[in-house]
């Protein structure tokens, strides 16, 4: 796990950057972003657009939280997650920690006229309202003569001398109608445990081979009523491949609808890496590498990422520091492939991780 965990909050544009025990010792902390690639700090901006500088801007002071297992966040707002963008390598700052992360595709932006997060001592001020005009002085209004109505109504008839209407009667009927249909279902109901052996009986007679419709077939009728996309695999974090390959093994067999798409196992591999798998790491790394393919997300679900060297250098990296050594070999092999490489940024990253 990084130093610097982000979560999604429960508000659109929200996200909580979540430490270890004892990290935010201070009530408050502040929150700098630094975009690793371009090496440029994120600014306060008016709303419109993002604004970067050299150093960045210290946002908040934000109010230091726990979680139910005691680790420290704070939560920040749109004025920070609506500029930033999925996959964006950032350098964040909360308080004195500082640590190097991937902003998640699972944090949604707000619409633009959300502002604010949890800032501590910070109140929104509520609009004045506006004077209501004064009202017009107008005359009352002149009431209408009375009238008597008596004089609309039309003599009362003798009720034996109204003959029913024929809407009437056909209602009459259709309510009785239904009724005694409702009394015929219902005694079919009672009576069907005594009358289907012989139904069966009479048609075995006639069509022997029939199959067996009350054998069960060992298949849940909801089995398949459950989307892919709304299961998390077991193991996401242990063995992210193996989860993959499991739930798509799941649809296959019809467990799951919807099915297994490019999208779905990317979404599972962010938060397999978010939650610190060396293995998650690797395969995003073989994602960016040109001199690599994965047989489960490049060919079998037609998942590719561009090329960039530097990129899937930074995830062998943290891959293996995350515990996955098997990676030294790819971290090897494509340093070979770019050894003395003319291009800027493939030079970069030869003198930032093959050196």
């Amino acid at each position: 796990m990084t130093a610097i965990e982000i979560i999604p909050a429960r508000k659109r544009g929200h996200a909580q950057l979540r430490l270890a025990k004892g990290a935010l010792p201070d009530p408050t902390a502040t929150v700098t972003v630094v975009d690793r690639y371009k090496e440029r700090g994120l600014g306060q901006s008016d709303g419109s657009q993002a604004v970067w500088n050299g150093k960045g801007h210290a946002f908040g002071p934000y109010a230091v939280e726990a979680d139910p297992d005691g680790r420290p966040f704070v939560e920040i707002g749109p004025e920070i997650a609506n500029w930033l963008e999925e996959y964006q390598r950032l350098r964040l700052t909360v308080g004195a920690t500082t640590a190097d992360v991937v902003w998640p595709e699972t944090i949604e932006r707000a619409a633009a006229a959300t502002h604010g997060a949890r800032i501590a001592g910070a109140a929104a001020a509520a609009p004045k309202p506006e004077p209501e005009p004064a009202a017009k002085s107008e005359a009352p209004p002149q009431a209408a003569p009375a009238f008597e109505p008596s004089s609309l109504v039309a003599p009362a008839r003798d009720p034996a001398e109204t003959p029913a209407s024929p809407g009437r009667r056909w209602l009459y009927w259709g309510i009785g109608s239904a009724v005694a249909l409702s009394l015929i279902v219902a005694g079919l109901l009672v009576s069907a445990p005594h009358w289907k052996p012989q139904f069966d009986d009479l048609l075995a007679s006639i069509w022997p081979d029939r199959p067996d419709t009350d054998t069960d077939t060992g298949t849940s009728p909801t089995s398949a009523s459950t989307s892919c996309a709304a299961l998390t695999p077991d193991g996401l974090a242990a063995d992210p491949r193996g989860a993959i390959e499991a739930l798509l093994a799941q649809s296959a067999q019809g467990g799951c609808t919807g099915g297994v798409d490019a999208t779905l196992a990317l979404r599972h591999l962010q938060t397999a890496a978010t939650q610190g798998s060396g293995e998650a790491l690797a395969m995003f790394g073989g994602l960016y590498d040109p001199t690599h393919r994965d047989p489960l997300l490049n060919d079998q679900l037609a998942l590719t990422l561009s090329d960039d060297v530097s990129l899937a250098l930074d995830y062998y990296t943290r891959a293996e520091a995350a515990g996955a050594a098997e990676v030294r070999t790819a971290i090897t092999e494509l340093c070979a492939s770019i050894a003395g490489a003319t291009d800027p940024r493939a030079a970069e990253a030869e003198r930032e991780f093959c050196e």
